[in-house]
């Protein structure tokens, strides 16, 4: 088993670094790398989606896009839409280079940042307009609920 510790910090203006729960910090490099050489990597912290963002990602885009794929007579699961919008909107793409075939694998939407996890929502919101004839809403904004 690899043995990795992955803390937070912050570099203050002077340029000191200090790592947050130092003193837990402190014992698990004792514990784990007391007596080895270790290889240290720092990078920049990326600002993940916020839990209310992850909410109106499930309920409201893909809950809107699941209820309309259901009144044009097709059924899915929740899970099965946002793997199809991953493999649509957020893939990597790889080329057969003997066949010249384009394979579009899904990313995970859980390692992009606020930033590309917006504009993943926009690409989405643009798409449903166009092809699924949907509004869907920012988040927050007012909808109107009609009861039959």
């Amino acid at each position: 088993m690899k043995k990795q510790l992955q803390y937070y910090g912050h570099v203050n203006e002077s340029g000191a670094l200090h790592v947050h729960r130092r003193d837990q910090f402190k014992r698990d490099v004792a514990a784990l790398f007391k007596g080895h050489d270790v290889e240290v990597h720092l990078m920049p912290r990326k600002k993940k989606r916020s839990l209310a963002y992850n909410s109106y990602y499930w309920a409201v885009v893909v809950g809107m896009i699941r209820d309309r794929l259901l009144e044009l007579g097709n059924e899915f699961k929740l899970e099965e839409v946002h793997d199809y919008l991953k493999s649509r909107f957020n893939h990597k793409e790889i080329v057969d280079e003997s066949t010249g075939e384009v394979m579009h694998i899904p990313l995970s939407t859980t390692n992009l940042t606020t930033v590309e996890f917006m504009e993943y929502l926009e690409r989405i919101k643009r798409w449903a307009a166009e092809t699924l004839d949907i509004v869907i809403p920012e988040p927050g904004q007012q909808a109107e609920l009609i009861f039959n």
